[in-house]
C-alpha cells in the first residue's frame, strides 16, 4: 500500500513541478497610472465638456499643473514581464487635458517626447563622526562614570 501511494505522490509531484515550471515563464501585464485610450474620448466635445464630463469620461487626473489647476494631465504605463526578468515598457502615454475659464474643454493633446532615463545612483553620503568598531561599541562607556555621583556626593 506505502509503495502504491509514494509512487502516486512522486508522480503527482513530477506533474506540479512541470504545470509550476510552464506557468512560471507566461508573461504578466501591469497597467500603472490612469492609460487614456480613445474609445473612452469620444463623448469629449472641445468648447462644450466640462470638467466633471472629463472626469466621468476619463476619471481622477494623475496630475494637475502645479501653477495652473486648469490644466491636467493623465499619465499611463502598460508593462509586460516575463519570469524573472525585468519589465519591458508595452505602452506609455502622457495626455494634456487643458480648460478655458470657464471651465470648458479647449486642448486635448498627445505628449509624445521621450522621457529621460534617471539613473540611479548607488552611493553612499558620507558621515561625520567616528566609525566605531563593534568591540568599541560594547566596551565604550567602561570608565566613563562620576564616581562622586554614586556615592552621593555631589558638588552643591
Amino acid at each position: 500500500m506505502f509503495k502504491y501511494f509514494f509512487k502516486i505522490s512522486a508522480y503527482n509531484i513530477a506533474i506540479a513541478l512541470v504545470i509550476l515550471t510552464a506557468t512560471s515563464c507566461a508573461p504578466s501585464r501591469a497597467l500603472h497610472g490612469n492609460l487614456v485610450t480613445p474609445d473612452r474620448t469620444e463623448n469629449l466635445a472641445f468648447g462644450k465638456s466640462t470638467k466633471d464630463d472629463v472626469m466621468r469620461a476619463l476619471g481622477s487626473p494623475t496630475s494637475r499643473a502645479a501653477f495652473n489647476d486648469n490644466i491636467w494631465y493623465y499619465i499611463g504605463i502598460e508593462t509586460t514581464k516575463q519570469g524573472f526578468m525585468d519589465p519591458k515598457i508595452k505602452n506609455k502615454k502622457v495626455v494634456l487635458v487643458a480648460f478655458d475659464e470657464q471651465g470648458a474643454l479647449s486642448r486635448f493633446e498627445n505628449i509624445t517626447e521621450d522621457g529621460v532615463d534617471v539613473p540611479i545612483v548607488s552611493r553612499e553620503t558620507p558621515t561625520h563622526g567616528t566609525n566605531l568598531t563593534v568591540l568599541e561599541q560594547l566596551l565604550g562607556n567602561v570608565g566613563r562614570f562620576n564616581a562622586a555621583a554614586d556615592q552621593g556626593q555631589l558638588d552643591r
